[in-house]
């Protein structure tokens, strides 16, 4: 496996969000194996990879949609163990799904807020608020793209630490200030945008060369 060193905006301040050793089956079948990543307060981080990949099931066992049977997950210095999803919505970690079922009467700026009420507006004056975004953005215009890309950097600003699943790559590396990667459960690379689409082992799995 292979890492470029990841991009901190903290500049070593302690992570917002610690991923160690975490491992997830169904069955036989590994869908992540030994993930560890560290996320400062304040990043953008665009998590890619192929169908399969284990993406959003790294997000589900992060947000306790589905528990790990290995490793652990801290959010602000607290361990995630045995915590429902609703409780960590509470502390302040709360996603944005890839089928979404939309308020049809609110625009759809209006529908991605909704998860961040119980974050961002519960915990005013707090860093400690995450999103994990899965909104998919096939099929919308590029002017639709960029409003949606504009109200995540908007969000940001604010202090709102993101993580990013989208396949649309211009969508990604126009975000994201470090991407990681994922093939087959594991993670490949680690790092600046640029230097991560530059790896070779990336390359070969993610972009088929």
């Amino acid at each position: 496996m292979t890492a470029a060193a990841p991009f901190n905006a903290t500049g070593g301040a302690p992570p917002l969000l610690e991923i160690e050793n975490l491992g997830k089956r169904f069955g036989g079948f590994i869908a992540l194996d030994n993930i560890t990543l560290s996320i400062p307060a304040g990043e953008r981080l665009g998590l890619i990879g192929p169908n399969g990949s284990g993406k959003s099931t790294l997000v589900n066992c992060i947000c306790g949609t589905l528990r790990n049977e290995q490793g652990t997950v801290q959010f602000g210095g607290q361990r995630l163990d045995g915590l429902q999803a609703h409780q960590r919505t509470h502390l302040g970690l709360a996603r944005s799904f890839q089928l979404p079922r939309p308020f049809v009467s609110l625009t759809l700026a209006d529908n991605i807020r909704i998860p961040l009420l119980y974050t961002v507006a519960a915990r005013s004056g707090s860093h400690h608020a995450a999103h994990a975004i899965e909104e998919r953005c096939v099929g919308l215009t590029h002017y639709e793209i960029e409003d949606i890309l504009s109200l995540l950097i908007r969000l940001n600003e604010q202090g709102v630490t993101i993580i990013l699943i989208e396949h649309i790559m211009s969508a990604v590396m126009s975000f994201s200030r470090r991407l990681v990667v994922l093939v087959s459960g594991r993670k490949i690379a680690d790092g600046m945008p640029d230097d991560v689409m530059r790896d070779p082992e990336v390359e070969r799995a993610y972009l088929g060369q």
